[in-house]
């Protein structure tokens, strides 16, 4: 049976029940027996809740652009339902003639609420399990101290497949860990790395095993790829078809911060392009026992992380010979070129 904790957040019954009940919490704020209820109240709000969802989207969109691509038409539609909803609780709690009709109020906008919560994530699947928006981990997930240290003998070849032959004991899926990567050449102040390490890296002996360093977008962080990317099931299903062999991936953080825009440059904004073509490499190499030829060795990332890949493929090939862009932007931007 599937645990509480993996029901999915963007498919299936829990987004469709959502939506109905939240179609009910509306129609319940939109209907009351008072006519001045209907005939002042409702417009004023619905008004009002238009006015503040333009507005919203002028500032973000126009005058703040904290994001390099523009939030999608629905999203800000499905924000000012949730405003109405709120904004027509007050006068329909007013209008209530008993303590229960009272509380429906306030359940019905709530529900409305976690209605557009639901759709919006649908729209992003920022959340794709109900453990993903808990914040509880159902991933095979260790304390990075507890990752085993390099192995004598480690199994190397081109393909590596043909010269390994997994030993006893060999898990049957990866591990999730974390840890802080710091600036030591950049200066750069980076968010821990989130690391995946398939079946394969605990062994004795231990394969060589390629490298793959993941970007987030921006807005985001490190660990979206463990989300809304389901890194750990592609990877543990990669390594379940290749006795257990899969790139270890390095999630390094490419921003600073959720809002922040550093452009993957050297800049007053952050030294992100040594960060990542520097210090993550060296970090990576002194720390887990890898296959350092740069062959060996990719970059991508979606969105931001996806422009940064091919940044920090076409200006450092010595490092990352290997990229891959998915839906990255036509250009670095914050909005226009200035």
């Amino acid at each position: 049976m599937t645990s509480v904790t993996e029901v999915s957040l963007v498919s299936g019954s829990v987004p469709t029940v959502l939506l109905v009940l939240g179609i009910l919490g509306a129609l319940w704020l939109l209907i009351a027996r008072s006519r001045r209820y209907l005939l002042r109240a409702v417009p004023v709000c619905l008004v009002v809740a238009a006015a503040l969802t333009a507005g919203l989207y002028w500032i973000v969109e126009k005058v703040w652009r904290p994001f390099p691509d523009p939030i999608e038409t629905q999203v800000y539609v499905y924000i000012g339902i949730g405003i109405a909803a709120l904004l027509l609780m007050v006068p329909r709690i007013l209008v209530a003639r008993r303590w229960y009709t009272r509380i429906l109020g306030v359940l019905a906008a709530l529900v409305v609420v976690a209605c557009v919560a639901a759709q919006i994530n649908v729209v992003f699947a920022y959340y794709p399990t109900v453990g993903d928006a808990l914040g509880v981990s159902a991933e095979n997930r260790i304390d990075f101290a507890a990752v085993p240290g390099p192995t004598a003998n480690p199994v190397s070849g081109r393909p590596l497949e043909e010269h390994w032959d997994p030993p006893a004991g060999q898990p049957a899926l990866g591990r999730t860990t974390e840890a802080p990567i710091p600036g030591t050449a950049s200066g750069f102040d980076a968010r821990p790395a989130q690391i995946y390490l398939p079946p394969a890296y605990f062994t004795d002996p231990r394969p060589l095993l390629p490298v793959l360093v993941l970007l987030a977008g921006q807005p985001g962080e490190p660990s979206d790829w463990l989300k809304g990317g389901e890194l750990v099931s592609t990877m543990n299903t990669y390594a379940l078809q290749h006795k257990g062999l899969a790139p270890v991936v390095v999630v390094a953080d490419g921003t600073g911060s959720a809002m922040a825009n550093p452009l993957c440059v050297d800049s007053p904004l952050g030294n992100v392009d040594t960060y990542l073509a520097t210090d993550v490499p060296a970090w990576i190499k002194a720390n887990l026992q890898v296959n350092t030829d740069p062959s060996a060795w990719a970059v991508g990332g979606l969105s931001y992380g996806g422009t940064c890949a091919l940044q920090l493929a076409t200006n450092h090939p010595d490092v990352y010979p290997t990229f891959v862009d998915l839906s990255g932007q036509l250009e670095p931007t914050l909005g226009d070129r200035d």
